[in-house]
């Protein structure tokens, strides 16, 4: 059983989510016509809900990503529609991104393994 104590050290799962998006843009002329660039993201939520919070946050970083792709300050974001919201599922930030996951100790055998593996020279009490 994992103590409340224990339970501060265990790594969050968070909610992950792939947001698809449109950016509607232009050229800085106002008689330029309008192009559409579908783009991904991703968005976390502690408690699993997706608020308009998240929303906001999706959008923007759909257009972060839209400019750090194109390089173009004259271009204009004329709206941000978001296609479909599908969840992935409850990850660590480890798991999700094929990291190795952190080792969580739970007793001192434990202890001192992890450090063992580390490289840490383990000394038992008392011993010099």
């Amino acid at each position: 059983m994992i103590t409340t104590l224990e339970a501060q050290h265990e790594p969050e799962r968070q909610m992950y989510f792939l947001v698809c998006g449109e950016i509607v843009f232009r050229g800085p002329e106002e008689t330029d016509p309008p192009c559409t660039i579908r783009l991904n993201c991703v968005v976390m939520s502690r408690d699993g809900r997706f608020p308009l919070s998240h929303i906001a946050q999706a959008q923007q970083t759909l257009q972060k990503a839209f400019f750090e792709r194109y390089r173009d300050d004259s271009l204009v974001v004329m709206d941000c529609p978001i296609i479909n919201i599908i969840p992935l599922g409850h990850f660590h930030h480890e798991e999700f991104n094929n990291l190795p996951m952190p080792q969580v100790a739970r007793t001192p055998k434990d202890v001192e393994k992890i450090l063992t593996e580390a490289g840490v020279t383990v000394m038992s009490p008392g011993k010099a």
